[in-house]
């Protein structure tokens, strides 16, 4: 398996911790190879037939169809940033990868139709997915919240304290 994270965003690299841990309790951790990569690296090459999952980053369409078809259809990407996510969702729908979204929040700002995250970060987004029955560990929220920007909300930054 390939785990393709955002090396420059803490809460892909915290996902990406997430994901070694499952890998570790499930006995596959070897198996893994964990691809830190961001937006200034060109793609990563992959070897065919293996699963992926990619967390908190983003490729072209075209670019995610030769995931899907590297990966023989066992590709999961969980994205927290809405308009990259709808955006591949209008090409063909979710066939070519299973998408682990947020809820998302339509709203229009000057006349133009936007969206935002209703919820999580891709770390908790992440946790959620691997342990669905589990609540989220604190430490990952907070790290979570950081990347969406809800420290900034005095409940929150009085719990951290």
């Amino acid at each position: 398996m390939y785990c393709i994270y955002n090396d420059q965003e803490l809460s892909s690299r915290m996902a990406a911790g997430v994901v070694m841990k499952y890998a570790i309790e499930q006995g596959f951790i070897r198996t893994v190879d964990f691809v830190p990569w961001n937006y200034t690296k060109s793609l990563p090459v992959l070897e065919k037939g293996r699963r992926v999952i990619m967390i908190g980053v983003t490729f072209l369409v075209g670019e995610m169809y030769g995931i899907k078809d590297i990966s023989n259809g066992e590709f999961v990407w969980i994205s927290h940033h809405t308009g990259d996510v709808l955006r591949l969702l209008a090409n063909k729908g979710p066939a070519y990868c299973k998408p682990v979204i947020p809820e998302v929040t339509t709203f229009k700002l000057d006349g133009k139709k936007m969206y935002t995250v209703h919820s999580e970060s891709v770390a908790e987004l992440t946790f959620e997915y691997y342990y669905p029955t589990l609540e989220v560990p604190k430490f990952i929220k907070w790290i979570g919240w950081y990347d969406t920007g809800k420290y900034e909300h005095e409940d929150n930054a009085n719990e951290i304290r």
